[in-house]
């Protein structure tokens, strides 16, 4: 493949995903709960952005969950492994940051009086 045919795919992939993620956003808006959606919405990234060789020897990228997929269905589900690290760390890293963003929320929510605004002024 042609660098400024594969450089065109990538941008034409980009355009489309970047249109699912909006409308994912769109989706998860009603969801309550600040930490799930933020979960739904970075999951969402993780598996649309994340580039990976589509082979071990090649230098063309394509999205790792779409070659885990791809290579699953080609060679067998022992070939999986050879992307699921990554989209395991990235999602591993993802609930830690999760984790530590809530603690500092909700730490941050517990200094605020309730009633008052945030510079601590209150009304006479």
């Amino acid at each position: 493949m042609d660098q400024q045919y594969y450089l065109w795919a990538w941008s034409v992939y980009w355009l489309a995903a970047s249109g699912c993620l909006l409308v994912w956003y769109r989706i998860t808006r009603p969801i309550g709960s600040r930490m799930i959606k933020i979960f739904f919405r970075a999951s969402a990234w993780i598996v649309l952005c994340t580039p990976w060789p589509q082979s071990d020897a090649g230098q063309t990228l394509s999205p790792a969950f779409f070659t885990m997929l791809f290579d699953g269905l080609s060679y067998g589900p022992e070939s999986m492994l050879r992307t699921a690290p990554v989209l395991i760390g990235l999602g591993a890293l993802l609930v830690v940051l999760l984790l530590v963003d809530g603690f500092f929320y909700n730490a941050k929510s517990q200094r605020l009086p309730s009633g008052g605004s945030a510079e601590g002024t209150t009304s006479t």
